[in-house]
């Protein structure tokens, strides 16, 4: 009887360990967002490191360390991140939707032509909006040239 109650303690408390861990790589998280809301994309990216060392099946650090990567322009690196994001929640329509961008920009149509579609299927309001506002601002930019 007394290894069951031990037994019990013990898997409460690897239970409670884990569930703090989660909350603190949550918690990293939501400042690593504040940075890269600020274009502080490198400490963001530090950030979210720290975060997936805490918590590396976290799929939103994965995302939004693949984001950082594509907003510096790190298209490989963005695409690898987005790819394990996908590993862990695949059904991530934001993450096919970047993913897709980053394969685009990399120079792989194809792979890019293959995850918009599958963005679209998942969320067809979003990632119309994505693309919207994709074609707006390259508009903008090609005007203000």
């Amino acid at each position: 009887m007394m290894k069951r109650g031990l037994i019990i303690v013990l898997i409460w408390m690897a239970t409670t360990a884990a569930l703090s861990a989660q909350d603190k790589a949550v918690e990293i998280l939501k400042t690593a967002i504040d940075l890269n809301n600020q274009k502080q994309y490198d400490a963001s990216l530090e950030l979210c490191n720290r975060a997936l060392h805490i918590a590396p099946d976290l799929s939103s650090a994965w995302f939004l360390r693949g984001y950082n990567h594509y907003c510096l322009e790190k298209y490989q690196q963005a695409i690898d991140d987005f790819s394990v994001a996908l590993h862990y929640q695949p059904k991530y329509a934001d993450a096919f939707y970047y993913r897709g961008k980053a394969q685009q920009y990399n120079g792989n149509y194809y792979n890019a032509l293959l995850d918009l579609n599958k963005a679209r299927q998942l969320d067809p309001g979003r990632a119309t909006i994505l693309t919207l506002r994709s074609i707006f601002s390259s508009t903008k930019s090609n005007v203000s040239k």
